[in-house]
């Protein structure tokens, strides 16, 4: 059976962030830590957080895979979303790793 370990975060996509690859408004880096095993797993889901209803939903635009450029084995994330909403929206990074 794999071992699971969890994490969140929360973080703020700004109102009418575009969803342009490489936006820093829209572009969140997330990766769990040193020296990750090739057979490893890991991945984050977004959970919108809105301090404002209704709200239009947050668009995934682009979800890329990398390798951290460091000496140690560091698997990232990194997720693009745009926010069609006048407002900021918060949302939890919830992040999983099965190893």
């Amino acid at each position: 059976m794999a071992d699971v370990d969890t994490k969140s975060g929360t973080y703020t996509v700004r109102a009418h962030a575009s969803g342009r690859l490489g936006d820093p408004q829209s572009t969140f880096t997330f990766w769990w830590g040193n020296d990750a095993k090739p057979t490893e797993y890991f991945n984050v889901s977004i959970e919108p957080n809105p301090a404002f209803l209704p709200m239009e939903p947050l668009e995934e635009t682009h979800r890329q895979y990398a390798m951290a450029p460091s000496t140690h084995r560091q698997p990232m994330v990194i997720v693009t979303l745009r926010n069609p909403n006048a407002f900021d929206v918060e949302f939890f990074a919830n992040h999983v790793r099965a190893l």
